[in-house]
């Protein structure tokens, strides 16, 4: 078979024109771009993006209705993100709820004796909750059935008074425990 040789086509040889129609949303390639976005330069003759000013792109970016169906979309999605911290001090054992999970929560264990926070199953988010040991009793925290407690080296017991850990969901009702831990 004959070799055909190829032409490269190249912003440069490329009308304004024929670009522009090519972006427009009723175009070959339907990108929806406004032409008013790009200009030849006059000097070589390139095709280039318009500059243009932060409002000129807000505006822009405003009047898309895809950029704001995804932008709402985002803003219910992340709804809850950046909470202000909630503290809840608890002064005997205590079993973890789905609320210890929302935003950003720190438990206080603010307990004389040993005690124990117990992690449940059922747990779905996938935002942590902070612990700490403020009292004298040592503070552990326990699996209740069918929770898997998961630590570095099964560490789950609070190391010393205002030691701090985490806790995450990392499977179905399998969680991560990080901070200031012992055996």
């Amino acid at each position: 078979m004959p070799d055909i040789p190829r032409q490269i086509i190249t912003p440069e040889v490329l009308s304004l024109d024929f670009l522009i129609n090519l972006l427009r949303a009723d175009g070959p390639l339907g990108l929806n771009l406004d032409p008013a976005l790009f200009t030849r330069d006059v000097v070589d003759g390139k095709i280039r993006p318009v500059q243009l000013t932060a409002a000129q792109i807000k505006t822009l970016y405003e009047s898309n209705v895809d950029t704001n169906a995804l932008t709402n979309a985002l803003l219910t999605k992340l709804d809850g993100l950046g909470a202000p911290e909630t503290t809840d001090t608890k002064t005997a054992n205590y079993t973890l709820v789905a609320g210890d999970f929302v935003g950003n929560k720190t438990i206080l264990m603010n307990v004389a004796s040993p005690n124990t926070i117990t992690m449940p199953t059922g747990i779905i988010s996938t935002n942590p909750v902070n612990l700490v040991q403020t009292g004298a009793g040592t503070t552990a925290i326990v699996q209740g059935a069918g929770a898997t407690l998961r630590g570095a080296d099964g560490a789950l017991i609070f190391r010393v008074r205002y030691s701090a850990a985490s806790i995450r969901l990392i499977g179905a009702n399998e969680y991560l425990v990080i901070g200031d831990l012992r055996v």
